[in-house]
């Protein structure tokens, strides 16, 4: 549930509800007949006049509800007086606000609701006309105006009780009105001698009463300027112009010398008024002193303003929405090369430089603001200078002026040139395509060949070999892993660069997958008489959602680190605890404390900075790219997480990841065996497309590992060949190839030839890549070095056709 924010004038507009004294009081018929008139108008079972006060709705009138008031806190109308349009709730099962407000979930039950604020004649909402219904509903645009007009009805009704309670106060307080008025009020007679006055009049004339009493417009006493400095005459001043004249003289400016030597300037309104002894004149006037001083301090304003636009490059239009005129500046006219004295002031004058292929987009997103679906109009278009050539615009604008009803009625916004910007990104563009085509390249041209060694390794790790062969069939496995980390670092942090880079929620099993980072630094481990200690807390949940390659991939290079830089014999820890959990949410801590070399402040200070270790020595003794805490830190903080590290010199360093997780369930899928008769559970007509001759042998022996046969081809257009004479249930297909490429194949055969599943197995990881795969017809994608157990998975899980 969402409480109501309060509103930023919430001080007077409960005074000016307590004004009314109307909270806590009887019912009144004349509001009764309103409640049930807005029930029946809007076909609701409730209707209430509801005055929010400091901490409750309190009902004036109900109309099918029992309660007198209910607090605050959990109110709809608390919501309505934030705005002065009706607020609508057409269903709250569906509204974030209100799902879960008691007012939904128990009695009344409200899942409709339409409340129209009580707006006062100064502004303030002190409360709605609201109708209710358990049902949800739709109102059309005859109950949603009538239903307002009510609410103005109720507002008028609590002015006018008002009126009748001061009416009676009227005649008692006029002295003092008079006498505690802002304005200064002067009577004259027909003779022109002020008979009358305020104090007010005193205190703006710097005059005492024996000073004014009898004073006329001619006084030589009175030192009056006009606004361009003249002196004003005995027959201009506006009380002598109404006796002469017999009119009203209004707006009058006029600055005089005050009693107390202050040039004060006035702005005075003289009316005449027929009296028993003749014409008089009641001359008003306030001190507009202090605003004459604003009205210089805007001008310079306005100057600085002028500059700032000029500096800023910024040109200003205004859209009068009710004409379809618009006002250009000159600074908007100075940016398309047009001088802004000779260009028509309508709106086609902006549309007509507009470019016919970027009006549409323009004119949906002033659509969209004026709908409501944007904060503001905000679009880049290209506009037509005037000589000739097209320049990149950044339009922007808001309402500057709205109708009493709301409506919009003037929209004013900025021309920003852009151009040079656009020319800049374009740049970028295509210096961040090299970039990337350079890196798929790389990343192909390595994993190629890396797909060969790695293969091949694995293969003969199924042969019988001696001890010292094993050993060094390790030690080659060891150097291509590294190799691959290596690479997998610079991939990962090119794709982190370029923002690219996406995450899968996945459930898996948290408790294997560490004892599977724990097994994979084992050998590292064991060669130096490391051990690695694993202690998982019982209040962390076996089951998560999250990215387990990115979890694995973060835990691993804290734990590869640890064993790196522990000494001999030593003891490496993990320890994951959970610091607390919300429901199913659970924030995890997973500590890797080694007792190594340690590291001085400045160290960690620069830690996580790419390309950065501890000092240049550390890349010659331990490896590395100086990317793995890097890359770790910043998927950590993609996935709402943080790592922290605590470490000292020759004692040790101890990394944390902290990182929030969502529990998830058991789940029995288990680890693939490889099968060396899996051709006889699930039969395959293979075709392998690859043009590497390395790589054709090997997926030939992994496959003849698992008992099948395959023909291979070494491009695009021949496995197109191939199929045209062949039937093929699985095609293991290579995306670069000379002659024609993977995916120009793919989209041949799956739309020719019916029955055949196309595999991507490629070098290419990039997550476009894999894009590129499924929109050209591939159904899986196997990454390069190819394992057995992603072959196993394609040929179990594609059933021959």
């Amino acid at each position: 549930m969402k409480k109501a924010p309060i509103p930023p004038n919430e001080k007077q507009r409960l005074a000016k509800l307590k004004s009314y004294n109307i909270l806590d009081t009887a019912s009144e018929k004349i509001f009764d007949e309103i409640t049930k008139t807005a029930s029946a108008i809007c076909d609701a079972k409730i209707s209430l006049i509801s005055l929010v006060d400091d901490h409750r709705q309190w009902f004036k009138s109900k109309h099918g509800l029992g309660a007198n008031e209910t607090p605050r806190e959990i109110s709809f109308c608390g919501h309505a007086i934030m705005g002065d349009d009706i607020f609508i709730v057409e269903d709250s099962n569906l509204d974030e606000r209100f799902c879960d407000n008691p007012l939904s979930l128990g009695e009344p039950h409200v899942r409709f609701y339409a409340g129209a604020p009580l707006v006062t004649p100064d502004g303030f909402r002190v409360g709605t006309l609201c109708v209710i219904d358990s049902e949800k509903k739709v109102l059309d645009e005859n109950q949603k105006l009538a239903l307002k007009s009510l609410s103005k009805l109720v507002v008028s009704y609590f002015e006018l009780n008002r009126l009748h309670k001061d009416i009676d106060l009227k005649n008692d307080q006029f002295s003092q009105i008079l006498n505690n008025m802002m304005d200064g009020i002067v009577v004259q007679n027909s003779e022109g001698k002020i008979v009358e006055f305020n104090k007010m009049a005193l205190e703006i004339l710097g005059l005492s009463e024996g000073q004014l009493l009898g004073r006329d417009s001619f006084d030589s006493r009175w030192k009056s300027i006009k606004e361009n400095g003249e002196s004003y005459s005995g027959e201009d001043h506006p009380a002598m112009k109404v006796l002469a004249t017999g009119e009203a003289q209004c707006g009058e400016v006029m600055g005089i010398i005050s009693g107390k030597g202050e040039l004060r300037w006035l702005l005075i309104n003289a009316i005449p008024i027929n009296a028993e002894d003749g014409l008089r004149v009641v001359s008003t006037f306030s001190d507009i002193t202090i605003q004459k001083e604003y009205e210089r301090e805007l001008s310079k304003y306005a100057e600085r303003l002028d500059l700032a636009l000029d500096g800023a490059g910024l040109g200003i239009w205004d859209w009068d929405l009710t004409t379809n005129s618009v006002t250009f500046d000159r600074r908007w006219a100075e940016m398309l090369g047009l001088d802004v004295k000779e260009i028509p002031m309508e709106l086609s004058t902006w549309e007509s430089r507009v470019h016919k292929d970027d009006l549409d987009e323009c004119y949906k997103c002033i659509k969209d603001y004026m709908d409501g679906r944007t904060g503001r109009y905000e679009n880049i278009h290209r506009m037509k200078h005037a000589d000739g050539r097209w320049i990149y615009i950044l339009d922007r604008g808001r309402f500057s002026e709205r109708d009493e009803s709301g409506k919009p009625i003037r929209f004013t916004g900025t021309h920003f040139d852009i151009t040079e910007l656009k020319e800049a990104q374009e740049k970028a563009k295509t210096a961040d395509n090299a970039k990337s085509t350079f890196l798929a390249n790389m990343s192909h041209e390595i994993r190629t060949p890396m797909n060969g060694i790695i293969g091949m390794i694995s293969l003969l790790t199924r042969t019988k070999l001696s001890h010292e062969q094993e050993d060094m069939l390790e030690t080659i496995k060891s150097c291509g892993d590294s190799l691959m980390t290596i690479l997998n670092d610079i991939l990962d942090y090119s794709k982190i660069e370029a923002d690219k880079l996406t995450f899968e929620e996945l459930n898996f099993d948290l408790h294997t997958t560490l004892e599977e980072v724990k097994r994979l630094l084992t050998n590292l481990s064991a060669d130096r008489g490391i051990r690695i200690q694993l202690n998982i807390d019982e209040k962390v949940p076996k089951f998560v959602i999250s990215d387990v390659v990115r979890i694995r991939q973060i835990l691993t290079n804290l734990l590869s680190n640890a064993v790196k830089f522990s000494n001999e014999n030593d003891v490496v820890v993990i320890n994951v605890e959970s610091l607390f959990n919300e429901g199913k949410k659970h924030t995890l801590k997973f500590s890797v404390i080694d007792n190594g070399i340690g590291m001085e402040q400045e160290v960690i200070d620069r830690l996580f900075k790419e390309f950065t270790q501890a000092d240049s020595s550390i890349t010659r003794k331990y490896g590395g790219t100086g990317l793995g805490l890097s890359i770790s830190m910043r998927l950590a903080k993609l996935m709402g997480g943080n790592i922290e590290v605590q470490s000292k010199k020759g004692e040790g360093t101890t990394f944390s990841l902290m990182i929030t997780l969502m529990e998830g369930h058991e789940s029995k899928a288990g680890h693939s065996v490889v099968d060396e008769n899996l051709a006889k559970k699930y039969p395959h007509q293979i075709l392998v497309v690859e043009d590497n001759k390395i790589n054709q042998k090997l997926t030939k022996k992994m496959l003849e590992k698992m008992g099948y046969d395959c023909v291979i081809v070494d491009n695009g257009q021949a496995a197109v060949d191939e199929c045209k004479k062949n039937h093929y249930s699985l095609i293991l297909m290579d995306m670069q190839m000379p002659t024609m490429d993977g995916i120009t194949a793919s989209r041949i055969i799956s739309k020719d030839y019916q029955g055949c599943t196309i595999v991507a197995m490629t070098a290419n990881v990039f997550n476009e890549d894999r894009i590129k795969c499924f929109e050209a017809g591939m159904k899986d994608f196997i990454g390069k070095p190819v394992r057995f157990e992603d072959l196993e998975r394609v040929l179990r899980h594609f059933k021959a056709q």
